[in-house]
């Protein structure tokens, strides 16, 4: 006994595109705000250090200004640490660009440069939740505990982005 044809008017297949589309989408909103936001955090850091407002300088302090530790990556002390902090940040905005390119060999490296950026964030954040961990309860501030839950997310948003773009093949 065999099963009876089931018409089939294709809504599956549009289904399945719509969602990857959307899923895409809303990854690449999050990749730019991402982006954006860290750029701007580290001119806004850059600034203080050139005009001599401050000699140390990390995103992590502006969320826990008590944090005394130089986070891996994202610490900049003085003149040379301002233009580390503005090349850093021209350097995210190329690397978005790079991860929209019609070009598959610079894309890929653009959509893996955003998650290890995402992920040294992430990281960083990460090991303030670990050092504000005190006898099994959260004994830190709560911005940092949801700061770490968000960065984490964004690794996995970015993460998701680049397998969903990684064989995106571009046709005009």
């Amino acid at each position: 006994m065999g099963r009876a044809a089931t018409p089939s008017i294709g809504l599956g297949n549009i289904g399945r595109k719509l969602s990857r589309t959307v899923g895409v989408a809303v990854t690449t909103t999050i990749a730019w705000v991402f982006g954006f936001a860290t750029a701007g955090v580290l001119v806004y850091l850059a600034m203080g250090l050139y005009t001599g407002e401050s000699m140390f300088a990390s995103p992590i302090l502006l969320l826990d200004p008590a944090d005394v530790s130089r986070p891996v990556g994202l610490s900049f002390a003085g003149m040379t640490g301002a233009y580390i902090a503005v090349g850093t940040a021209a350097g995210v905005m190329l690397v978005l660009a790079m991860s929209m390119m019609f070009n598959s060999g610079m894309r890929k490296l653009g959509l893996l440069a955003m998650v290890g950026w995402s992920g040294l964030w992430a990281y960083n954040a990460v090991l303030m939740v670990i050092a504000g961990w005190k006898n099994g309860a959260w004994t830190g501030d709560q911005r940092v505990l949801a700061a770490a839950l968000v960065l984490v997310a964004v690794v996995g948003c970015m993460l998701h982005r680049m397998i969903r773009c990684w064989r995106v093949r571009v046709s005009m």
